[in-house]
């Protein structure tokens, strides 16, 4: 079964087996790296818009995410490698569970991630290292810097299960839940997100 590609729907040929049969083209797959995306075409979103499940958009130049609306089965994105900053807004995507958004543009996970977690409310396995507001457990910033990321992020996500290249363990929930139950409360009293610049920069603050 193969799945959708952009070369594929603009050509609109079909896809022929070794034996020159017709095959079977999987719509729940939507695969188009190295395409060099801004956002989808439109015909592409009419098409299968409601059909994707997994869109693999990885190595182009998007940073707009409002086309994402339309993809409301979506379950698994992949976005290595766009041009995704703190500022790039998310629709609602209720049903996504898998999100990939590893060497982006994000500066600051202050404002990145709250946002993220009221449009992903049902994220498991969240990706987004090599990303400049990232620090990595193999060498970018402190054991302590990577340990306040991982927390700061978990306490946003109370169904995610794997962040970046680990599990999520019951010690790193509860950690998260005692260093940031106070902006929690103080995000749940005021109208508006407040600005805590706790992971900016490869320094926590």
């Amino acid at each position: 079964m193969k799945m959708t590609s952009l070369k594929q729907f603009i050509l609109e040929n079909e896809i022929l087996d070794k034996d020159g049969r017709p095959e079977e083209v999987d719509e729940k797959r939507l695969v188009l790296p190295y395409e060099e995306l801004a956002e989808i075409p439109q015909g592409i979103i009419e098409k299968y818009g409601n059909k994707t499940e997994v869109l693999d958009l990885s190595h182009n130049s998007i940073r707009e995410l409002q086309f994402l609306i339309h993809f409301t089965n979506l379950t698994t994105l992949i976005l290595d490698h766009n041009e995704i900053t703190s500022e790039s807004r998310f629709p609602f995507l209720p049903n996504l569970t898998t999100l990939w958004i590893n060497s982006n543009k994000i500066m600051d996970l202050g404002s990145f991630i709250p946002k993220l977690s009221r449009s992903a409310t049902n994220l498991r396995y969240l990706s987004i290292m090599k990303n400049p507001a990232t620090p990595s457990s193999f060498g970018s910033g402190s054991f302590a810097q990577y340990a306040m990321y991982r927390y700061y992020v978990i306490s946003y996500f109370s169904k995610l299960e794997h962040l970046d290249e680990q599990v999520v363990t019951s010690e790193e929930r509860e950690e998260s839940s005692k260093h940031y139950r106070y902006l929690r409360l103080i995000q749940y009293i005021l109208p508006i997100t407040p600005k805590f610049p706790l992971v900016r920069e490869n320094k926590i603050v």
